[in-house]
């Protein structure tokens, strides 16, 4: 049972941690656009 929670607890972490990346990514591309447009 904790095993299993652990490796749940990871994987949400690992979740977060992309949609951290995808969000920053996503204000990179609106700061480099953004003077151009």
């Amino acid at each position: 049972m904790m095993v299993q929670y652990s490796i749940i607890k990871r994987n949400r972490s690992i979740c977060f941690l992309f949609l951290v990346q995808a969000f920053l990514i996503h204000i990179g591309i609106q700061l480099m656009i953004g003077p151009i447009a």
